[in-house]
C-alpha cells in the first residue's frame, strides 16, 4: 500500500513542476500608458529616444521590472500640439491600460477621459487647485504622483533673477524687469520639453526671463530653476510599482520634488549681451554652451 502511494506521489512530481512553470510563464504582463510631447516613435521601446520616458523606464528597471517580461508601454505623443491632447487621452483610455503616466499639461485631458484608470503625474504645478486631488497628503481620486512646487519656488526664482539683473551695468539694469514665463503654447524645439511658450520672444527683445523648468533653457531660454524633470520621471516609476502591486492612487500621497536644478544658457546670455555673475555660475547645476 505504501509502495503504491509512493509511486503515485512520484508520478505527480513532474506534473506539479510543470504546473508551477506554466503559472510563472503565464503571469500578467502589465500595460503602462505613457503620454509625452514628442512623436510616438521617440517614446516607444525599452530604450526610447525621449530622455524623460527613458528615465521612467530606467526607474522601473531599478525596481526589478523587465520590459517585455513584466510590462510593456503604450506610448502616445502629441508632437508638441496641445490640440492632440484630448484625442490621445481618449485613445489611450480606450485601451484600458493598468496605469497611465503623463506630464502636467496633459493631465486635464486625462481627467476628462477617465475617473477610474490610475494616473501618475510627472508632474503638475498645482494638482489640488486643478482638481486632480483633494489634497497632497490624501489625493482621494485616481490621480497621484509628483508636484512641481511652482508657486513655492517663485521667491527663489525672483531672487536669482534679481541677482542676475543687478550684475548688469546701471544703464542696462534700469530697463530690465523680472518677468516669469507664463505662455501656454508648447515649444516646437525641442518637442520633448514642457508645454509652454518658446522663449524666443524674450531673447529677441533682449529681456532676461526666469523659467520654471530646464526645457525652456534648452530651447534657448536664459535661465531656469525648478524640479529636475529626469528625476521626476524616474521617480514616477515608484508610484507605478505601488499601483501595480495593488495600491489605490487615492491613498498615495503626492510628493514634492527632492532634486532641484539651476540651468543657465551661456550661449543665449552672450547673444543678449548679458553678463552672468560668477557667483551664479558657481551655483548652476548645468551650463549650456
Amino acid at each position: 500500500m505504501r509502495r503504491r502511494m509512493l509511486t503515485v506521489l512520484l508520478a505527480l512530481v513532474p506534473l506539479l513542476g510543470t504546473g508551477g512553470a506554466c503559472a510563472q510563464n503565464g503571469r500578467k504582463i502589465y500595460r503602462i500608458g505613457v503620454m509625452g510631447f514628442g512623436v510616438a516613435s521617440e517614446l516607444a521601446g525599452p530604450h526610447p529616444a525621449n530622455p524623460f520616458i527613458d528615465a521612467f523606464l530606467r526607474g522601473l528597471r531599478d525596481l526589478g521590472y523587465v520590459y517585455g517580461e513584466h510590462f510593456t508601454i503604450e506610448p502616445r505623443g502629441s508632437d508638441g500640439r496641445p490640440s492632440e491632447f484630448r484625442r490621445l487621452a481618449d485613445e489611450l483610455v480606450g485601451l484600458r491600460p493598468d496605469v497611465i503616466v503623463a506630464p502636467g499639461p496633459m493631465l486635464g485631458a486625462l481627467k476628462q477621459a477617465t475617473s477610474t484608470i490610475p494616473i501618475v503625474m510627472a508632474a503638475d504645478g498645482d494638482p489640488v487647485g486643478r482638481g486632480y486631488a483633494q489634497s497632497l497628503r490624501h489625493p482621494g481620486r485616481n490621480f497621484t504622483g509628483m508636484s512641481l512646487q511652482l508657486v513655492e519656488l517663485t521667491p527663489k526664482r525672483l531672487a536669482l533673477l534679481k541677482e542676475l539683473v543687478s550684475a548688469q551695468s546701471p544703464s542696462r539694469s534700469r530697463g530690465i524687469g523680472p518677468p516669469l514665463s507664463t505662455g501656454k503654447r508648447p515649444p516646437r524645439r525641442p518637442a520633448k520639453g514642457v508645454g509652454r511658450s518658446c522663449p524666443s520672444s524674450c531673447v529677441a527683445s533682449r529681456l532676461p526671463a526666469m523659467y520654471e523648468l530646464c526645457p525652456y533653457v534648452e530651447a534657448d531660454g536664459l535661465i531656469s530653476y525648478g524640479a529636475d524633470l529626469n528625476e521626476v520621471w524616474r521617480h514616477a516609476a515608484a508610484f507605478v510599482q505601488k499601483i501595480l502591486s495593488g495600491a489605490n492612487p487615492a491613498d498615495l500621497a503626492i510628493e514634492q520634488p527632492t532634486k532641484l536644478e539651476l540651468v543657465i544658457n551661456a550661449r543665449t546670455a552672450r547673444a543678449m549681451d548679458i553678463k552672468i555673475p560668477r557667483a551664479l555660475l558657481l551655483q548652476a547645476d548645468r551650463i549650456i554652451e
